[in-house]
């Protein structure tokens, strides 16, 4: 079936709208990005090569902090379908590339969700525009936060689980894209966008008085848990010894939330003045805040809640209780104290985030106050000419947010990339050589991690939002440095015959019994291959080691955990599962 006639105007317009908003990153396309951008190229530029040359799934980093898990961690996106942008393209581009197509989709779903409800054409226009046009996904763009791109997934999801309520055959769409935030590496967006959706779900089941939507949410979170075992499995391992690292925050004031919302000085806020944190007594920079929407969906959004309180006041209660975490540190109660003790929430960054979740509600209300002062206007100016006339006023509305948000918000991609191309020269032989150094500053880019591993070398302190623990490792520079495999005794002399992320081979010719070290951290999943044996790796000093023998000895160490292998046998056999139900669902009986 090709693509309905309808909706050739709505994708060739938001073609347009995203080619524009997304103008200022075409100035600088082969720059690299501030700040976080260096940590999110660095992860999918080291999926990449391990995929591309050497062939391997992309499950270990030797890059980073002494050796350290890669699809295990919360950030790697290399099994999102858009990854395949960065395989073709690169690291730099493929991520520009995502940025544009993610606020397309973004903009695209939030139309389809409105057209769902009900909402007229140009009122879908402005929902879509308000939503993903608004501060709060070009912030996070700009700052770095690459895992923050599937916040254009949220109107998706949301729509397909409204359609799996009445038809079951929208159940494992729903997952599909349910499981692509997770396979995003969007910890924030998922854990966010499933306490929205939950608490919509649990009001949705009070106000039909029936259980189904509650129960159908948690059939989809329990079925997407399947699906993406083979990357949740892993994770969830990893973070259960590597806790992150969080921005402690009692949320805003009124005053503070008034400029989130109407200031149109994002960008001086967020680029300009990084001490503005502190005059304004938040405790994140203002990328964690900026939702510039205008004054015009402001005032829709507040007439389509008053006029739609009976027949959707779930949605606006959600998106309440959004605001209310936003707001917690003005409020008698915080919200956030308590949610933030639960699993995963206990591991955000600050509250002041589930602000996209008001957001989304609220630009679907600017949407429905825009049809309600609409046809009260038509009521009042009857007549074609009359009606023409109201058609053209509110059509100009539309086109007037859309340039609003672009001349405030598109302005702020200015500052994302800023960083020429780095001049690196590629090393033959892998070596950790580096201890602690940003090659860029700090007050650019929080490290220097993507091209450290441009030139085949490993950094042992490099930024990172997660705890690592870290082994003996050591910098070719230092003197206690005794190679990148070694024995622990020197008792003999070890060749690495073949070094590669998830596999290294190593000769050793020892003149007595002893321990076989690589210098990597240590973690469970390694294994050797030797004297015909497969056996579990050892630590040693916390780094990878296992035991030889006197005389010559050939060990082949690979990286492959059983967390890895369990959950790749439950998500193909989800996935099957769901393919079966799908096609037997479409298929008459």
């Amino acid at each position: 079936m090709g693509i309905r006639k309808s909706l050739l105007l709505p994708l060739l317009v938001f073609i347009i709208a995203t080619v524009i908003f997304c103008l200022p990153l075409f100035g600088a396309f082969s720059y690299l990005g501030q700040m976080d951008w260096d940590q999110f190229t660095f992860w999918n530029a080291a999926s990449r090569i391990t995929l591309l040359r050497y062939h391997q799934f992309p499950l270990w980093n030797p890059y980073v902090n002494g050796g350290n898990v890669l699809l295990a961690h919360p950030h790697s996106s290399f099994l999102s379908p858009l990854y395949i942008l960065v395989l073709l393209f690169g690291s730099v581009a493929g991520l520009k590339l995502q940025v544009m197509l993610y606020l397309f989709f973004g903009l695209i779903g939030m139309y389809l969700l409105s057209v769902y409800k009900k909402l007229s054409r140009p009122a879908s226009y402005l929902t879509s525009f308000v939503f993903m046009l608004c501060s709060v996904y070009v912030l996070h763009m700009t700052e770095g936060h690459a895992s923050w791109m599937p916040m254009a997934l949220i109107p998706w999801f949301f729509l397909l689980f409204l359609k799996s309520i009445e038809q079951r055959r929208y159940i494992p769409l729903s997952v599909i894209v349910l499981g692509l935030i997770a396979f995003a590496g969007s910890v924030d967006v998922f854990a966010i966008l499933v306490f929205f959706v939950f608490i919509y779900a649990l009001f949705s089941s009070i106000q039909e008085r029936r259980f189904l939507p509650l129960g159908l949410f948690l059939l989809i979170c329990a079925a997407t848990f399947l699906v993406c075992a083979v990357k949740l499995l892993p994770m969830l391992e990893f973070l259960r010894q590597s806790s992150r690292t969080t921005l402690e925050s009692s949320g805003m004031s009124f005053p503070v939330l008034c400029k989130i919302l109407l200031s149109r000085s994002q960008d001086y806020y967020d680029m300009l003045n990084k001490g503005v944190n502190i005059a304004l007594g938040i405790s994140g920079e203002w990328h964690e805040y900026g939702a510039y929407i205008g004054i015009l969906p402001l005032a829709l959004g507040c007439i389509g809640a008053v006029r739609r309180l009976k027949a959707d006041w779930p949605l606006i209660l959600t998106g309440a209780i959004c605001l209310l975490i936003v707001l917690s540190g003005a409020l008698p109660f915080n919200l956030w104290n308590m949610l933030s003790k639960a699993p995963v929430y206990n591991a955000l960054s600050c509250p002041s985030r589930f602000i996209v979740g008001f957001i989304f509600s609220f630009a679907l209300l600017a949407g429905f106050g825009f049809d309600y002062l609409r046809q009260s206007l038509k009521k009042l100016t009857p007549g074609p000419r009359g009606i023409f006339c109201i058609n053209t006023l509110f059509l100009l509305m539309v086109l007037f947010v859309f340039f609003d948000l672009f001349s405030v918000n598109s302005r702020i991609f200015k500052h994302a990339f800023v960083i020429p191309p780095a001049e690196v020269t590629e090393r033959e032989d892998f070596q950790q050589r580096y201890g602690r150094v940003n090659l860029y500053g700090s007050d650019i880019s929080r490290s220097s991690v993507y091209p450290i591993m441009l030139s085949n070398s490993g950094i042992l302190d490099g930024y990172e939002v997660l705890f690592i623990k870290r082994g003996g490792v050591e910098v070719a520079s230092s003197r206690r440095y005794k190679g990148e495999a070694y024995l622990a005794d020197d008792s003999g002399i070890v060749t690495i015959d073949y070094f590669s992320p998830n596999k290294i081979v190593v000769t050793t010719q020892a003149k007595k019994d002893s321990m076989l070290v690589l210098n990597q951290n240590y973690y469970s999943g390694w294994w050797v291959v030797k004297d015909g044996r497969c056996v579990r790796a050892e630590a040693y000093d916390g780094l990878i080691a296992t035991k030889v023998s006197a005389g010559k000895t050939r060990a082949t160490f690979f990286f492959l955990p059983i967390s890895f292998l369990l959950g790749a046998a439950i998500s193909i056999s989800t996935i099957t599962a769901i393919a079966v139900y799908a096609y037997r669902a479409r298929t008459p009986r």
